[in-house]
């Protein structure tokens, strides 16, 4: 599975995914363009976040799981 992919420190609504293994340049645009997924990369929120995503997951339940829905499909087919 994929979640060991993803990192949510203590005391945020905020996630972090390791997309480093999949050789994109720009995994935002990439989340964007294929699943409809509108996220941040890493690194435009500094060094320590290159080979990242960042997702909010600040969202009912329903919205989190189309989202680990969609994820997970895309992931697949990189």
């Amino acid at each position: 599975g994929y979640g060991d992919l993803i990192h949510s420190p203590d005391a945020t609504y905020l996630g972090w995914i390791d997309v480093s293994q999949f050789g994109v340049a720009d995994m935002a645009e990439t989340f964007l363009s294929k699943s409809g997924i509108a996220l941040t990369n890493g690194e435009e929120h500094g060094k320590s976040g290159t080979g990242f995503v960042r997702v909010n997951l600040a969202t009912p339940d329903a919205v989190l799981d189309d989202f680990i829905d969609r994820t997970g499909r895309l992931l697949a087919s990189l």
